[in-house]
């Protein structure tokens, strides 16, 4: 399918794809979880998930297209048999508006993924929208089995605050927020992201970076005790199951070296 898909058809015949990418962390350089990422028809005006949301929204079927791309996500994991936990992206509006698009990730051992291996991803400017009803709904996948994380965030008062209250399994920092902390190293930012990982360790949740682009973002996230991290210099989306850039894993690897070669005492 090239050029302009119809919307309608690519609801109907599941015309969309899920690419994987790895969540690697920093203490190993092991994957610790892939994200599922979905794709409308390539080459076509849908392909970008960003284009399908829009579509979706100014047609009123956002709940339709969030139930699709969880459920291909799912059977798409299954296939490839993934094992590590599946992050998988929902719309919080299209749950509360329709039970289908809940349902769907409730079910995931339908598709042979049992709970535990979900990781549900809420982003950060739905959940800050109404701090009782996200803890509400945090809660409740918490008590079937599931993890949750909280996405896209930018490191500020309200996010920070969001973080404490909420209690999720993970924090994953938004790429926006990454690479102005490597500009310039810039200082401000830097102490904002202290603020986050202290909140996180306090209440038990893992920091991913996400958008990590180049070598010295790499590095600065490793000194900063970043606990993992989530890009396409560590790693790019693909349908299947991609593996750790060569070049992250060597930067890891020379990372850990020096701090042991620094924390062992001189003869």
């Amino acid at each position: 399918m090239k050029g302009r898909a119809n919307f309608d058809d690519i609801l109907k015949n599941a015309f969309v794809d899920t690419y994987f990418q790895p969540i690697v962390s920093l203490s190993d350089g092991n994957v610790i979880g892939y994200e599922a990422l979905s794709r409308g028809p390539k080459g076509t005006n849908f392909y970008m998930p960003t284009a399908l949301i829009a579509e979706a929204k100014r047609r009123n079927r956002i709940s339709d297209l969030d139930v699709l791309l969880r459920k291909m996500a799912l059977i798409n994991a299954s296939k490839r048999n993934i094992l590590k936990p599946l992050f998988i992206n929902i719309d919080p509006i299209a749950i509360y508006s329709d039970d289908k698009a809940d349902n769907v990730v409730r079910r995931s051992r339908d598709f042979g993924i049992p709970p535990h291996r979900v990781v549900v991803e809420i982003s950060e400017q739905n959940a800050l929208c109404s701090l009782e009803s996200f803890q509400s709904l945090i809660n409740s996948y918490k008590s079937d089995g599931f993890q949750v994380a909280i996405d896209n965030i930018t490191c500020n008062f309200s996010n920070i605050n969001a973080i404490s209250c909420l209690s999720p399994n993970y924090v994953k920092i938004s790429g926006r927020f990454v690479h102005q902390i490597n500009v310039n190293y810039n200082i401000n930012r830097i102490s904002e992201l202290n603020n986050v990982l202290q909140i996180a360790r306090m209440i038990g949740a893992k920091i991913i970076a996400v958008g990590v682009e180049n070598m010295d973002e790499l590095k600065i996230l490793y000194r900063m005790g970043v606990d993992a991290v989530q890009g396409n210099f560590i790693g790019a989306p693909s349908k299947e199951v991609s593996s750790v850039s060569n070049k992250a894993l060597e930067i890891i690897e020379a990372l850990k070296r020096i701090d042991l070669e620094e924390s062992t005492p001189a003869e």
